[in-house]
C-alpha cells in the first residue's frame, strides 16, 4: 500500500501544481488559481499516508470484533482536526491560503486517528511492523526522494515551456525514476510493473 501512497503524497506536495495545471489550467483558471489549488492539495497530501493506513487498521479492529477503538479514534481525530483547522484558519484569515490551513488541520488530525488504532492493535496482537517491513518502508521513502530529485531539473529546464509540456514530462520522469529506483532496491511491486525479475539489494 505504501508503495503507491508515499510517492503519490510526494508528487502532490512537490509537483501538485503541475497536476492541477494539467487538469484545470485553461480559460479564467490561470497561474494564481493553480497555485491556490496546489496549496490545498499539498496540505491534504500531508495526511495521505494516514488516510490509507486508517482504512487498513480499522478493518483489523473490526476483524477482532473491536468496534469501540475505531469509533474512539474517529471521534478523537474529528475533534483534533476541527481544533487545528480552526486555529490555522484563524491565523490565516487575512490570507488567500486560508483553505489550505483548514486542509492541513484535517491532515494532521488524521494522524491522531492512526495513532489510536496503532496503539489499540499493539495492545492486542503486539508489534505490527517487522524489521523487514521497516526496511521495505525505508526503500520506498528513499526511492521517492530520489525520484523527486531526478525530476527537479526536468521541471527547471522546462519551466519556460507550455504548462502541459512541463507537467507531462516532469511527472513522467518522476514515475519512471521511482519505479527504477524502487526496483534497484529490491521492490517486488516495481519488478511487476517493469516486468523485470526481482532484484536483491546489492546483487
Amino acid at each position: 500500500m505504501l508503495f503507491y501512497i508515499v510517492p503519490s503524497a510526494a508528487v502532490c506536495i512537490f509537483y501538485g501544481d503541475l497536476i492541477v495545471g494539467l487538469l484545470y489550467r485553461s480559460g479564467r483558471f490561470g497561474a494564481v488559481e493553480q497555485q491556490l489549488v496546489h496549496a490545498v492539495l499539498a496540505a491534504y497530501a500531508v495526511g495521505l499516508v494516514s488516510y490509507g493506513s486508517v482504512k487498513l487498521l480499522a478493518s483489523a479492529h473490526y476483524a477482532l470484533n473491536d468496534y469501540r477503538t475505531p469509533l474512539k479514534a474517529s471521534i478523537s481525530s474529528v475533534m483534533v482536526s476541527a481544533l487545528v483547522a480552526f486555529t490555522f484558519a484563524w491565523a490565516m484569515r487575512g490570507s488567500k491560503y486560508g483553505a489550505a490551513g483548514i486542509a492541513l488541520g484535517t491532515a494532521l488530525g488524521s494522524y491522531v486517528n492512526l495513532s489510536v488504532l496503532i496503539r489499540g492493535l499493539r495492545a492486542r496482537i503486539g508489534r505490527l511492523y517487522t524489521p523487514g517491513m521497516w526496511r521495505g518502508t525505508q526503500r520506498i521513502v528513499m526511492a521517492t526522494a530520489g525520484a523527486a530529485l531526478i525530476a527537479l531539473p526536468v521541471r527547471y529546464f522546462l519551466q519556460s515551456q507550455k504548462h502541459w509540456v512541463a507537467g507531462l514530462l516532469t511527472l513522467a520522469t518522476f514515475s519512471v525514476a521511482y519505479l527504477v529506483l524502487a526496483w534497484l532496491t529490491g521492490s517486488g511491486e516495481a519488478a511487476r510493473w517493469l516486468r523485470r525479475p526481482l532484484r536483491r539489494p546489492g546483487g
